[in-house]
């Protein structure tokens, strides 16, 4: 399967076609850390400061490394694919070469990130973002107060509503064992 991409993407791409081979390694160990790490400022700073271009240049390459290894994981894409992809593209044999390197080193820790972290990967990555989010209302009423309800709205990215919901089943599975009913009966005394 060959890998189509964008033509915003091959743009991004493009500036990574004229550098040494060496600096595309560097680039792509910046998008595997800011996969591991998140973004670091500093160091696109440094890497458009020694390269003499501009900074937004230097993300938008780091950034397009990271989307076309994320997606090259996502399709599971060959090694022979993604050689073959990258050749229709025009890019040059070295370009090829380094990113497949890249990208067999790091297949493992990508895979992961797709499988536990992959609805907010993919949005980091996109080029046009949607920030999806939930709407709750959450009616409480106080012990002994009839009738006295407050209600308060509260709104969460889908990831943290995930996590919380994650946390609440831990903590009703917790309330159910042996031990919990021990402590609660000797409160209660």
């Amino acid at each position: 399967m060959l890998l189509v991409l964008s033509a915003e993407h091959k743009a991004h791409l493009q500036l990574l076609g004229t550098l040494d081979p060496a600096i595309v390694t560097e680039f792509g160990n910046i998008a595997i850390d800011f996969l591991q790490n998140g973004t670091n400022q500093k160091v696109y700073q440094s890497a458009a400061k020694k390269l003499g271009l501009p900074l937004t240049d230097v993300s938008s390459a780091v950034e397009g490394i990271m989307f076309l290894l994320l997606e090259c994981v996502r399709l599971n894409i060959e090694e022979t694919d993604l050689h073959d992809s990258l050749l229709t593209l025009s890019f040059p044999t070295e370009f090829s070469t380094q990113l497949i390197e890249i990208y067999k080193t790091h297949h493992e820790f990508l895979r992961y990130v797709l499988d536990t972290l992959g609805p907010e990967v993919a949005q980091r990555s996109l080029y046009h973002q949607h920030h999806l989010s939930c709407v709750l209302r959450l009616d409480t009423t106080r012990p002994g107060e009839r009738g006295a309800v407050q209600s308060n709205v509260l709104e969460t990215d889908v990831t943290t509503l995930l996590h919380v919901t994650q946390q609440l089943k831990q903590a009703l599975k917790e309330a159910t064992t042996a031990h919990h009913r021990k402590v609660s009966r000797s409160v209660r005394s």
